[in-house]
């Protein structure tokens, strides 16, 4: 949560006009590539990764990454308000940034923000560690479907061994 709300407020001291009166909304959606590179950044630095050639790591990302960036953003949910939060240091003061599913409606479409508000609460309700949140981020970014790669068996080899610890954990 400290990295998250680190890396949002310095994006967003750099990206936005601090005179400049900007919506919540906006500055979420924008938030998406920030999340797309702190993805790719933790993806570089998983081991397994790194042994499987570019070709195959840009093929299990590109397939992947929509359903890591929903598992992050799950992680933004704030259950008591039922809405995404974001918490940002603008200056030397600490802002909540609230997006509710009427704001995602708009952006996203009804069906999806129903569905990832319904994802999101569910996942609150285990109440996950962060560790389970990034050995689930592996067993996404692991799985290949029936994608046909090179180093599939050491992608398949990779998923298993993230589903073993996940279940140990």
């Amino acid at each position: 949560n400290v990295a998250k709300k680190w890396i949002f407020s310095s994006w967003i001291e750099e990206n936005f006009d601090k005179n400049q009166d900007w919506k919540p909304p906006e500055v979420v959606f924008a938030c998406q590539e920030v999340l797309v590179k702190l993805i790719v950044l933790f993806v570089k630095h998983i081991n397994e990764v790194r042994r499987l050639d570019w070709a195959s790591q840009a093929r299990l990302l590109r397939r992947n990454v929509a359903d890591i960036l929903i598992l992050v953003v799950v992680t933004l949910y704030d259950k008591d308000s039922d809405s995404f939060r974001l918490e940002v240091d603008i200056g030397n003061e600490t802002q909540f940034i609230y997006v509710d599913d009427k704001t995602v409606s708009k952006r996203a479409g009804e069906g999806i923000s129903k569905e990832l508000f319904k994802i999101s609460s569910l996942f609150t309700e285990y109440s996950l560690t962060l560790e389970a949140y990034l050995l689930l981020i592996c067993i996404i970014l692991f799985t290949r479907g029936e994608m046909q790669m090179e180093k599939q068996t050491k992608a398949d080899l990779s998923l298993t061994h993230y589903n073993r610890l996940l279940s140990k954990y």
